[in-house]
């Protein structure tokens, strides 16, 4: 079966929306325009365009949906740096909520043990490079954190 544009267009967009952003499409009507039925992705929380590397000739987010499903199916690895003497991290997961977890009960267990909870920080890596989290993927961490802090709990 064929998808046309329009379900491929609402298949990226319900992606997009499951990641926490936004698809927006080029509202250009002249068929001869530079960007015309493209697209861009927009983080809706600050309002800041996301998505593949570069922009159009015209300086502003350029993309065909091809190349806005690679950007929303690319394969990245989600780490946790714990900032002490010995470094530790956890590594490796698929998604930012996949950490949550993990990082529970290294927290549960600094607050059993009474010591602080260890400062740490969410880095991807993508295509072999390294880089901050978006502000999308800084939030999909903190809100699946605290139900799993209040399972961990249970659990002890």
């Amino acid at each position: 079966m064929v998808a046309t544009e329009k379900s491929h267009e609402t298949r990226l967009r319900r992606m997009a929306d499951r990641q926490g952003l936004r698809l927006v499409k080029s509202r250009l009507r002249d068929r001869n325009a530079i960007g015309y039925g493209h697209y861009m992705l927009v983080d809706p929380w600050n309002n800041a365009v996301v998505g593949p590397e570069g922009v159009g000739p015209t300086g502003q987010p350029n993309w065909t949906l091809d190349e806005i499903e690679a950007y929303l199916t690319r394969d990245a690895s989600y780490e946790i740096h714990f900032d002490t003497q010995i470094g530790e991290e956890i590594a490796g997961m698929a998604s930012p909520s996949d950490l949550a977890f993990p990082l529970a009960h290294v927290l549960a267990a600094a607050d059993r043990q009474g010591v602080p909870r260890p400062q740490y920080r969410m880095r991807v890596i993508e295509e072999g490079r390294q880089h901050d989290p978006s502000e999308a993927e800084q939030r999909e961490l903190v809100e699946a954190l605290e139900p799993a802090l209040r399972e961990v709990g249970r659990s002890d």
